[in-house]
């Protein structure tokens, strides 16, 4: 792998990619709901109940019942559900911050371009740690530096190739999206079909 083409920072999200890998927002507002019905009913039974429960089990669902809540309602980590987003003209990657969430940080907005000629062997494996879940999984050639700052959280294919210090061997399991769509998706963008005419 050998891209002619360089990569490139953009400051801030890119607009009208053709494919975005996220977590898709019905999933999240399904997660939501969850937690926010998890922290109401342990809110309720706590109070029913109130006078015959042992007091370590009233504490934990004293904690328990707005950690829900709270989680529920923080709009800050459901925002971090996209992973990397697609064109004709190659993938973008969101900055680590975006990634993960912290208490006190502020997430660094910045995107990685990177060419189609800098990503190599576009496949479906398995993710290091992730037992039998299927993932789709790319090569990357990028910086040291740009590894550090775009690729510190994303997953290693279990079939990746000997070591090469240059490639980022990336892997994403999130399902759905579902990675044989993606991965059908990606080599469509990348090879676009011929159209007939």
């Amino acid at each position: 792998m050998n891209g002619t083409q360089e990569t490139r920072r953009l400051q801030r999200r890119p607009d009208n990619p053709a494919y975005v890998y996220r977590t898709p927002e019905w999933l999240v507002a399904a997660m939501r709901i969850t937690f926010a019905a998890a922290g109401i009913a342990t809110g309720f039974f706590t109070t029913r109940d109130w006078p015959n429960m042992p007091l370590p089990f009233l504490a934990f669902a004293i904690f328990l019942a707005p950690a829900f809540l709270g989680i529920a309602l923080w709009p800050k980590p459901w925002r971090r559900t996209t992973k990397f987003m697609a064109d004709r003209t190659g993938l973008y990657f969101p900055h680590n911050t975006q990634l993960v969430l912290a208490f006190n940080d502020q997430a660094n907005e910045d995107w990685l371009h990177v060419p189609w000629s800098r990503i190599e062997n576009l496949r479906l494996s398995t993710e290091i740690g992730e037992e039998g879940a299927t993932c789709v999984a790319f090569d990357v050639e990028v910086s040291k530096n740009d590894r550090e700052q775009f690729f510190k959280h994303v997953g290693t294919p279990r079939d990746r190739p000997d070591h090469n210090p240059a490639v980022v061997y990336a892997a994403y399991d999130d399902s759905p999206p579902f990675p044989r769509i993606t991965l059908e998706i990606l080599n469509n963008l990348r090879n676009p079909p011929d159209v007939l005419t």
